[in-house]
């Protein structure tokens, strides 16, 4: 068993993710990632006469992922200047009444 199925309704409770009990670790993970938006590469090189699996983000996706956070945090702070420039504009308004 790779999942502990106690957890599994934590999981899916918090990320609305199923996990079957014989998926590898690497399945969950890519699902995971998904869910972000993000998606991982792959590659085996022999090594010492074995093949070995080495993964990684796709740096296409991180790029991408990076531009929406970048874009949400401008829209905050740029929210936020509206938000204080009202609150000094507003009692100065009022004071003309």
């Amino acid at each position: 068993m790779l999942f502990d199925p106690p957890n599994t309704s934590h999981v899916k409770g918090i990320l609305n993710l199923t996990i079957p009990l014989d998926e590898s670790p690497i399945w969950i993970l890519g699902q995971y990632l998904w869910q972000l938006g993000l998606s991982t590469e792959s590659r085996r090189p022999m090594e010492d006469g074995q093949r070995v699996r080495y993964y990684r983000l796709n740096t296409d996706d991180v790029e991408f992922a990076q531009k929406v956070l970048d874009y949400r945090q401008r829209q905050r702070e740029e929210k936020e200047r509206n938000l204080y420039n009202l609150s000094i504009t507003l009692p100065i308004l009022s004071s003309f009444r």
